[in-house]
């Protein structure tokens, strides 16, 4: 039976007031928007000026028989219902006609048309590595979803964690990033959408797919500031060098973990125990930085695809190992404490 088919026990501990997000920001999205009809919030995911972002249940998916075995510490319900989570971002709109409210609104337009635009397009021959939309606010464009990746992390997560925790980022996965994420850019330009936003933050590491054995895959997600790639040929050359450039300099983020490879048998101090594939590599990712000196993705590619291909492919089962460890690690605390979360909400019911 479906939690709108009967009634659930609010009165019964925890209560309303014990939730993970805190009742202000419950009211404050309710009052904003119409999501919480349909999903449960469960825990923040993110936030930035013009949107928050949130883990969520659909209230389709939890059923009375659920809340009560959650109620007597029944962890099997968490294991059944993690898998449903999705990723619900809402955007600041702000009262009034401010200028502020008015931005939002424009976001929101841009990123719901983009992904619309992208759910239409063949993707057959290519891997889903663009964020699709599950859901979405169709009256006020307010809100939308997307798959939350459980358990996976941004590549700005990935990047503090080595940095908090002197490991050392390996440049097989480096190698890796870059081929796929330039995939996507390369599918993206291709249709006519330059994203405009390719940080760190809006990089996800899919820790449930791989297309590549031992690596996952990356999803680029954020479109917020996206738009259709129209105009002179000039002007969409240059806004696509743009969306190389900023990958580039994110990637040369990353290098910078770690001066050399602890894992090399020898390190030679020239080299830092790094090969001279990535050495090349990473002089070529700093020096389109900040312009991209191609004129186009292929062309880009031609220079330094072979290198990152050859690269992630000479990958040992050793080096595969550090990888899985180092992301495990960098998500282990994430994924706990969203569990933790889930069972919480879980006992409390319908909102």
């Amino acid at each position: 039976m479906k939690m709108e088919d009967q009634a659930v026990n609010t009165s019964a501990i925890p209560t309303k007031a014990q939730h993970p997000l805190g009742l202000d920001t419950l009211r404050r999205i309710s009052k904003q928007t119409n999501v919480m009809r349909r999903y449960l919030l469960i825990r923040s995911a993110g936030s930035g000026g013009f949107a928050d972002v949130f883990f969520a249940l659909p209230k389709s998916a939890l059923t009375f028989e659920q809340v009560q075995r959650a109620r007597r510490e029944d962890r099997q319900v968490v294991v059944d219902l993690f898998p449903q989570l999705v990723a619900v971002k809402v955007y600041k709109v702000g009262r009034g006609h401010t200028l502020e409210g008015e931005i939002c609104v424009l976001r929101s337009l841009r990123e719901i048309c983009a992904l619309l635009s992208l759910r239409e397009m063949d993707q057959q021959a290519f891997p889903s590595r663009c964020v699709p939309m599950l859901d979405h606010d169709e009256n006020r464009f307010r809100w939308l979803t997307t798959p939350a990746y459980n358990g996976s992390l941004s590549l700005s997560s990935l990047h503090s964690f080595c940095l908090s925790n002197g490991r050392i980022m390996p440049e097989e996965l480096v190698f890796h990033l870059f081929i796929q994420i330039f995939d996507s850019v390369i599918f993206l330009h291709k249709n006519g959408i330059v994203h405009r936003d390719l940080y760190l933050g809006n990089m996800m590491l899919d820790l449930e797919h791989q297309d590549y054995a031992g690596f996952p895959n990356v999803v680029i997600i954020d479109f917020g500031l996206s738009k259709p790639n129209q105009g002179t040929p000039r002007g969409r050359r240059k806004a696509e060098q743009e969306d190389c450039a900023s990958v580039c300099k994110n990637l040369h983020i990353l290098c910078q973990v770690g001066a050399c490879s602890q894992h090399a048998e020898q390190i030679d101090p020239g080299t830092c125990g790094h090969s001279s594939g990535w050495l090349v590599f990473v002089e070529f990712l700093k020096d389109n930085s900040t312009f991209c000196h191609y004129r186009n993705l292929h062309e880009l590619l031609k220079v330094s695809g072979p290198v990152a291909i050859q690269g992630r492919g000479q990958t040992t089962e050793f080096k595969l190992k550090i990888i899985k460890d180092l992301i495990e690690s960098a998500s282990r605390s994430s994924i706990e404490n969203l569990e933790k979360d889930l069972l919480q909400v879980v006992k409390i019911g319908q909102i």
